[in-house]
């Protein structure tokens, strides 16, 4: 009996080596399809050099940039923006095609009249000068009284009677290179000063006193267009 099974051990060692291979796979076809797999993914490039996976970036910017142009669409900003449009939080908004956070917001006393910075940035003082900003400036010159409330509002338009832009008027600028890149465009914007106090700071000589509002300002510049809403209260210097 013995004798007449032997001749079925090399069709069972076959049948075995068969399931082996199924199961488990050729090690070089896995290793291709895996290297395969991770050449597909695309990366892209941080400001440091690093590589990073390019999807999760993209999944966090989108619904940021989403959100802000629903706050664009809901508040109506576009035609005529108004006091009662801006919400009660810090300024925010949509520079550039980007969500934007103000980080200082502060205004300038200048040679051609008062000047609002709202900015992405802030320095260690109130009043420092700040470097890779973008930023959103609104100028005018006797639509407010210095160191009294006030309300400025204005509908989207050229604004030919608010003189030349570099004395009245909102623009934006971001970091383009050596020389940040500065925006022109139609705009509106609603300005609320509710307190507006001179004071010197004996910290630092540049304050002149500090401000507490709330603001729109909307540029129709290409889509998404840029705007930034919201109340602020910050320092009023001078240069």
């Amino acid at each position: 009996m013995t004798l007449n099974r032997l001749p079925l051990l090399p069709v069972l060692l076959v049948a075995l080596v068969a399931m082996l291979v199924v199961g488990v796979g050729c090690p070089h076809q896995a290793a291709e399809e895996a290297a395969a797999t991770a050449s597909s993914t695309p990366s892209a490039a941080t400001p440091a050099g690093r590589s990073t996976p390019a999807a999760p970036a993209a999944a966090a910017a989108a619904p940021g940039a989403e959100v802000m142009a629903a706050e664009y669409a809901k508040c109506k900003w576009g035609g005529k923006p108004t006091v009662a449009d801006i919400p009660a939080v810090p300024v925010k908004g949509m520079v550039n095609g980007k969500p934007f956070a103000a980080k200082a917001v502060r205004i300038e006393r200048t040679s051609n009249g008062p000047k609002l910075g709202i900015y992405d940035k802030a320095g260690k003082k109130a009043t420092d000068s700040l470097s890779g900003e973008t930023g959103v400036e609104l100028r005018w010159t006797d639509q407010l009284t210095e160191g009294k409330p006030g309300k400025i509002e204005t509908p989207v338009g050229p604004k030919q009677g608010w003189g030349a832009p570099e004395t009245e008027g909102a623009t934006y600028y971001y970091p383009d290179g050596e020389v940040p890149a500065t925006v022109h465009a139609d705009w509106g914007c609603a300005l609320e000063i509710t307190e507006w106090k001179t004071a010197t700071d004996p910290k630092d000589p540049r304050v002149i006193g500090w401000v507490k509002g709330k603001v729109a300002i909307v540029l129709n510049d290409e889509d998404p267009k840029s705007w930034v809403a919201g109340t602020f209260h910050g320092v009023y210097f001078r240069k």
